[in-house]
């Protein structure tokens, strides 16, 4: 429908649960970085980083 119509030819979909989200594609990277990240801050925070393995060289 017309209202529901984007002001760019490019949009981003996105599956969230049995929703379809379409959300107009930022038209520079500026806009991009503007928008709210859905990241939380703590992202990987508690991650386990094992060191490299020891390997063989050829």
């Amino acid at each position: 429908p017309a209202e529901f119509r984007f002001s760019t030819h490019e949009v981003f979909i996105e599956r969230q649960g049995d929703a379809i989200i379409l959300r107009p594609k930022p038209e520079s990277w500026d806009d991009f970085f503007s928008r709210p990240s859905k990241v939380p801050t703590d992202f990987l925070s508690d991650r386990n980083d094992v060191p490299p393995e020891t390997r063989e060289l050829f």
